[in-house]
């Protein structure tokens, strides 16, 4: 039996490009504290091995903050093996920083090639390979792990099934790996555990989420492996989450009114907010005031606007003919909106003479 902790994509030294300075630093300093707290995780579960299956950096932002940063955190892991398999982000060939000297005695970064390390004391091998470049292809065919009392464990960053775009891998090619657990990277998503023949594979996601396409709870999973059997289980470890949400907002004319639909918003969260329904003649919302108003609340706002003007006046003769009329055209219902929206304006123009 082997304990575990397997995470990937951390993504040190991200951009966050969407941001404000302040809160792009704020968040690059908050992958690192998700870090910590995997280190920390390590530590309590007593864990043999670290698994970690790429983008652990930006290759193109990274600096000698983040290399100590590791360095440091592998060092207070001394009786953890850490196994690192580059990615496309990180990929060996692209920075100084992968010499597993420098990151630490219990550090080994994977090359190029399918390499397989033996754990003699641990009763196992630990198989992966390293993104060389950017664009890159492991020979997943020649995996065969020993079929023996060993357990087998690889760690790589590749697109297992469904996913087919970096370095992927097939269900075949897992089934006939002979691994026990495969922990993958690349995906920043945990979709459960999945089984290939007698191996089990899976996503742990993300640490600490980055984008509105990675909602929801980030971590890491966390267990053991026998060769009967893989009890295991996903860990949180991110200190916010993303949000993408739909506000109808037909019956706000004020800003606080918008603002009290997100009373049970979590502050130290982000949220990607569109606005959506009709207005009425009455109401007109500026998206940027309202961001600032509502970012008063809230971590971080993106706010989108999806509203339509309705009109509550009476409508005249020729209107309600064109009305009459487009309603026989046996439309969708959202072209029909549109043709009754730009309808409904052009002859309120013709109307006013302009």
């Amino acid at each position: 039996m082997v304990k575990i902790v397997h995470c990937a994509d951390t993504h040190f030294d991200s951009p966050f490009a969407g941001l404000s300075a302040s809160a792009a630093e704020i968040r690059r300093a908050e992958q690192l504290a998700a870090f910590e707290r995997v280190i920390k995780i390590t530590q309590e579960s007593k864990a043999d091995l670290l698994l970690l299956a790429g983008d652990l950096f930006e290759n193109g932002y990274v600096s000698r903050r983040t290399a100590e940063f590791l360095r440091r955190s592998f060092e207070k892991i001394k009786d953890t093996r850490v196994f690192i398999a580059a990615g496309n982000h990180d990929f060996v060939g692209g920075n100084n920083i992968y010499k597993g000297a420098s990151l630490g005695e219990n550090v080994t970064v994977f090359g190029g090639d399918i390499e397989e390390v033996e754990l003699t004391d641990k009763k196992c091998r630990v198989y992966g390979c390293s993104f060389t470049e950017q664009f890159y292809s492991c020979d997943f065919d020649t995996l065969r792990a020993e079929d023996d009392s060993f357990v087998n464990i690889g760690v790589f960053h590749c697109a297992v099934p469904p996913y087919t775009d970096h370095n992927p891998i097939t269900a075949e090619q897992i089934e006939n790996s002979g691994l026990d657990y495969l922990a993958a990277g690349h995906i920043h998503l945990h979709d459960g555990f999945h089984k290939a023949g007698k191996t089990t594979y899976a996503y742990c996601g993300i640490p600490e989420g980055r984008g509105f396409d990675e909602t929801g709870e980030k971590g890491v999973i966390v267990g053991e492996i026998s060769k009967d059997s893989c009890d295991l289980h996903f860990v949180p470890v991110c200190k916010r989450q993303l949000h993408r949400v739909t506000l109808d907002v037909s019956d706000c004319i004020t800003y606080s009114e918008v603002a009290r639909k997100t009373d049970g918003f979590d502050a130290n969260d982000l949220y990607s907010i569109t606005l959506t329904g009709g207005l009425s003649d009455d109401a007109y919302f500026d998206t940027d005031a309202l961001t600032k108003a509502l970012s008063e609340r809230l971590f971080y706002v993106r706010l989108t606007d999806e509203t339509k003007k309705r009109t509550t006046r009476e409508l005249g003769i020729m209107e309600n003919m064109f009305l009459e009329a487009l309603a026989e055209q046996n439309l969708s219902e959202e072209i029909y909106e549109l043709a009754a929206e730009y309808g409904l304006e052009a002859l309120a123009k013709g109307a006013d003479g302009k």
